[in-house]
């Protein structure tokens, strides 16, 4: 004999020792939930305002690159910074070698 059971605005047909626990739906609306929602509402709102991928941004930026191992660096990377990957990654070849 099945229950009729009204919870959180639903009305569910559940059967056995009167009806709670079997075939009760709660309602959704956890965090995660929440969290994904928002996480589409701001990717949407992202691509109508033009705005890419950071990883594209940094990609472009990628124009330094070492001759010997092909490795790239980004466009503001100091002097230093190309003498220090030369030295440790190249010892026997000269700094002009890797970056000409």
């Amino acid at each position: 004999m099945g229950v009729e059971v009204r919870f959180w605005r639903r009305t569910v047909t559940g059967g056995g020792e009167g009806g709670r626990g079997r075939g009760v739906v709660p309602m959704g609306g956890g965090n995660a939930q929440k969290s994904a929602k928002s996480r589409e509402r701001n990717l949407a709102k992202a691509a109508a305002e033009g705005k890419g991928s950071q990883l594209d941004s940094k990609a472009k930026a990628m124009t330094i690159q070492c001759k010997v191992c092909m490795a790239q660096f980004l466009s503001t990377t100091n002097e230093a910074g190309l003498k220090q990957h030369a030295e440790n990654k190249h010892p026997k070849k000269a700094y002009n070698e890797c970056f000409p």
